[in-house]
Protein backbone atom coordinates (compact mmCIF):
# COMPACT_ATOMS: atom_id res chain seq x y z
CA UNK A 1 0.00 0.00 0.00
CA UNK A 2 2.91 2.66 0.74
CA UNK A 3 4.21 2.00 -2.65
CA UNK A 4 1.07 2.01 -4.62
CA UNK A 5 -0.43 4.91 -2.74
CA UNK A 6 2.29 7.23 -4.03
CA UNK A 7 2.11 6.15 -7.26
CA UNK A 8 -1.35 6.82 -7.60
CA UNK A 9 -0.76 10.33 -6.18
CA UNK A 10 2.15 10.87 -8.12
CA UNK A 11 -0.08 10.36 -11.41
CA UNK A 12 -1.28 13.89 -10.25
CA UNK A 13 1.81 15.48 -9.69
CA UNK A 14 1.22 14.93 -5.53
CA UNK A 15 4.28 13.98 -3.75
CA UNK A 16 4.41 13.54 0.15
CA UNK A 17 7.51 12.93 2.16
CA UNK A 18 5.95 10.86 5.27
CA UNK A 19 3.62 8.38 5.71
CA UNK A 20 1.39 10.48 7.71
CA UNK A 21 1.48 12.65 4.61
CA UNK A 22 0.97 10.56 2.04
CA UNK A 23 -2.06 9.13 4.05
CA UNK A 24 -3.23 12.42 4.38
CA UNK A 25 -2.81 13.28 1.04
CA UNK A 26 -4.44 10.04 -0.43
CA UNK A 27 -7.74 10.86 1.98
CA UNK A 28 -7.66 14.68 0.44
CA UNK A 29 -6.80 14.21 -3.19
CA UNK A 30 -8.31 10.66 -4.11
CA UNK A 31 -11.18 10.05 -1.22
CA UNK A 32 -12.61 13.74 -0.70
CA UNK A 33 -12.28 14.32 -4.86
CA UNK A 34 -14.76 11.15 -5.24
CA UNK A 35 -12.20 9.17 -7.37
CA UNK A 36 -11.31 6.38 -4.71
CA UNK A 37 -13.99 4.83 -1.70
CA UNK A 38 -13.45 6.29 1.68
CA UNK A 39 -13.03 2.08 2.82
CA UNK A 40 -9.64 2.73 1.41
CA UNK A 41 -8.44 5.63 3.59
CA UNK A 42 -9.10 3.43 5.91
CA UNK A 43 -7.45 0.34 5.10
CA UNK A 44 -4.01 2.24 4.60
CA UNK A 45 -4.72 4.32 7.82
CA UNK A 46 -5.28 1.06 9.79
CA UNK A 47 -2.30 -0.74 7.89
CA UNK A 48 0.11 2.10 9.25
CA UNK A 49 -1.73 1.70 12.63
CA UNK A 50 -0.79 -1.99 12.69
CA UNK A 51 2.35 -1.22 11.45
CA UNK A 52 3.62 1.45 13.64
CA UNK A 53 2.21 -1.25 16.70
CA UNK A 54 4.23 -4.25 15.96
CA UNK A 55 7.50 -2.34 15.06
CA UNK A 56 7.45 0.18 18.19
CA UNK A 57 5.22 -1.42 20.88
CA UNK A 58 7.90 -4.22 22.37
CA UNK A 59 5.17 -6.86 23.22
CA UNK A 60 2.76 -5.72 20.68
CA UNK A 61 1.61 -8.79 18.33
CA UNK A 62 0.41 -9.04 15.47
CA UNK A 63 -2.52 -12.08 15.18
CA UNK A 64 -2.44 -14.32 11.61
CA UNK A 65 -6.25 -13.12 11.30
CA UNK A 66 -4.97 -9.75 11.67
CA UNK A 67 -2.31 -10.03 8.97
CA UNK A 68 -4.15 -11.98 7.11
CA UNK A 69 -7.27 -9.25 6.95
CA UNK A 70 -4.43 -6.46 6.02
CA UNK A 71 -3.07 -8.89 3.49
CA UNK A 72 -6.68 -8.79 1.69
CA UNK A 73 -7.21 -5.41 2.01
CA UNK A 74 -3.96 -4.47 0.75
CA UNK A 75 -4.61 -6.68 -2.38
CA UNK A 76 -7.56 -4.77 -3.17
CA UNK A 77 -5.67 -1.29 -2.50
CA UNK A 78 -3.10 -2.10 -4.92
CA UNK A 79 -5.85 -3.14 -7.61
CA UNK A 80 -7.65 0.37 -7.32
CA UNK A 81 -4.30 2.37 -7.32
CA UNK A 82 -3.01 0.39 -9.99
CA UNK A 83 -6.00 1.73 -12.11
CA UNK A 84 -5.87 5.44 -10.90
CA UNK A 85 -2.34 5.41 -12.69
CA UNK A 86 -3.57 4.13 -16.06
Amino acid sequence: MFHAAPAALLKRDIKRHSHQGLISAFGQFLVKAGRVEPRFHKYIAEAFDLRQESDYQPLAEVTEPQAGKVLERAKEFVDVCRKLCR
